[in-house]
């Protein structure tokens, strides 16, 4: 289960890597970069809970979520600054909420 995480998130860092080269504008490096930092910071917190047990996973796995949380606000951020139109996010968006969806079904199973 760990593994579907990891290449979920894989995933979905690439497509928001591609995503952010559709970003217009000279200064959109100041949109694009934190958004990247982020999916790569999802990524990163589960890559480090595929080495850890029990409590310590379920803290990587909650730490993902914030990140998805956040990924998720600056990429409506995009929207209300219309940098990028929500069709183009839409299926971006429903990734996040799936690989939500996919941590928490972990979590409860680390948890019984």
């Amino acid at each position: 289960m760990k593994r579907r995480l990891l290449q979920q998130s894989l995933e979905l860092a690439t497509e928001i890597h591609q995503l952010m080269k559709e970003v217009p504008g000279e200064d959109s490096s100041n949109i694009t970069e934190p958004i990247n930092t982020l999916s790569l910071t999802v990524q990163s917190h589960l890559v480090r809970g595929q080495k850890q047990e029990s409590e310590e996973l379920v803290n990587s796995l909650a730490s993902s979520r914030v990140a998805l949380t956040e990924l998720e606000e600056k990429l409506l951020e995009t929207v209300k600054l219309r940098k990028l139109k929500k069709m183009t996010i839409n299926p971006t968006l429903a990734k996040i909420t799936d690989l939500h969806g996919e941590i928490e079904v972990v979590e409860k199973q680390i948890l019984r």
